[in-house]
């Protein structure tokens, strides 16, 4: 019985933590773009805000996948409002983008220039403390593309990439024999 009441209570706070879940809208995303498959992730509606989960990536699944994803979910999701979208890792935000700026994503989406996009999106987002993630650089084309390509694969890293790199070399190392023969058995 205490079980039983634990267990809905844990699945009472889980709920509330992450809000409604848009399963129509991930569904939507997966099924209009076969390149999806290999992104595992949710979007919940929390209160004014939208969380954005990335939870696994498979096969060729890449950071660029991942982002491809999020883009055609501000797209899909355009004439909604939202005060902050959460970037999250397995329901862990990492970043805040603000609604606005998610809202401009997603109409631009299939007209702005993806590389424009991509290389200026870190510095659009937020830690959660509300401090700017990444500055705003300024200069030269290929000053701008090189760093921001770079602040870009950091924001990727920080947000789930580098859990997900561990993970797999944890996995790799806990496959390693633990002893190796001696010299004179093999030799």
């Amino acid at each position: 019985m205490i079980q039983k009441v634990i267990l809905i209570a844990v699945a009472i706070i889980s709920f509330a933590t992450c809000g409604e879940q848009l399963k129509a809208e991930e569904k939507s995303v997966l099924e209009n773009d076969s390149r999806n498959v290999n992104v595992d992730f949710n979007l919940f509606k929390s209160g004014k805000n939208l969380k954005y989960c990335v939870n696994n990536l498979s096969g060729e699944g890449s950071a660029m996948d991942v982002f491809r994803v999020f883009l055609q979910a501000a797209e899909l999701l355009k004439d909604n409002s939202y005060e902050k979208v959460e970037l999250c890792f397995r329901k862990k935000t990492q970043f805040f983008l603000s609604g606005d700026e998610f809202k401009i994503m997603g109409k631009e989406f299939g007209v702005q220039n993806p590389m424009y996009t991509i290389r200026t999106f870190p510095q659009k987002l937020t830690l959660l403390d509300g401090t700017n993630a990444y500055e705003k650089h300024e200069g030269g084309v290929l000053y701008l593309m090189r760093v921001q390509m770079a602040d870009f694969h950091d924001m990727n890293g920080q947000w789930f990439m580098n859990d997900l790199v561990a993970e797999l070399n944890a996995g790799k190392d806990a496959k390693r024999p633990k002893e190796f023969a001696s010299d004179e058995e093999v030799f």
